[in-house]
């Protein structure tokens, strides 16, 4: 093991961590919106967000954060490169399933 970081680890976390975030506040942005503003329908409009928001666009974009994280375990446990790199890679997996889950559930409860 070295003490060197290696710049494909630290560049797959912030690529991680951008599209996550990015996603993620999208999201809770949206919802957001839709539960403080007035409507006369506002069931309809959660369903359709969960449908089309939530579902689909982040259904996709969840897909697409994951895919950094897993090639960082697999570059993790191929390199050695220690307990904290497999650690965050492994919620960095999780996170954005977890999170998927959340938003459809708020939806549900909402509507």
């Amino acid at each position: 093991m070295s003490n060197k970081k290696s710049k494909l680890l630290t560049t797959l976390k912030v690529i991680y961590l951008i599209i996550y975030l990015a996603l993620t506040i999208y999201l809770a942005w949206g919802l957001v919106d839709i539960v403080i503003t007035p409507s006369s329908n506002q069931s309809l409009e959660i369903a359709v967000y969960l449908t089309f928001m939530v579902i689909m666009i982040g259904g996709i974009g969840y897909i697409v954060s994951i895919i950094p994280a897993l090639i960082g375990l697999i570059a993790s446990i191929a390199k050695r490169s220690g307990k904290g790199n497999i650690i965050f890679f492994i919620v960095a997996i999780l996170l954005p399933i977890i999170s998927e889950f959340v938003f459809i559930t708020a939806c549900q409860m909402l509507a």
